[in-house]
């Protein structure tokens, strides 16, 4: 039994994408906040080396794929999905490399929420897309047995 369909995608697709617009407004104001504070205080040379705009931009990277990948499950074959993540891959792993960049270049003690924050995204960055292609793969699998 399917559930409501709506536009022709499902009514939890729609309610992914408005918290996923919600939360791209919200990450955007940020991302201008920091950096308009970092540009106004130590220039365009600041704003290249600074630590919190190594993390939005790496946050980004990843957290943009893992929601379309997330979006586009209950419209997307596994197929195209596992495709996208495999080309995605490398755009991944630079925002794992910008967090780890953001991680070492923050002064904040090793046990401090965005610290651990930082290195959870790296380790996501890292992980994720393998661990995601070999699921899908298998819930690929077991769709053509069933």
């Amino acid at each position: 039994m399917g559930g409501r369909i709506m536009g022709g995608k499902p009514a939890n697709w729609w309610i992914m994408l408005a918290a996923g617009i919600f939360a791209a407004v919200f990450l955007l104001k940020d991302f201008m906040d920091h950096g308009h504070a970092i540009l106004a205080h130590a220039g365009y040379k600041g704003l290249l080396t600074s630590p919190t705009i190594h993390h939005k931009v790496g946050e980004a990277l990843i957290g943009v794929i893992l929601f379309m990948t997330a979006l586009m499950r209950s419209i997307w074959p596994a197929e195209r999905l596992i495709a996208n993540l495999k080309a995605s891959y490398p755009l991944m792993l630079v925002g794992a490399a910008l967090n780890a960049l953001a991680w070492f270049g923050s002064g904040l003690p090793a046990t401090d929420f965005n610290k651990i924050w930082f290195a959870l995204l790296v380790v996501v960055g890292v992980a994720a897309p393998p661990l995601l292609i070999r699921w899908l793969g298998k819930s690929k699998g077991a769709q053509t047995q069933a």
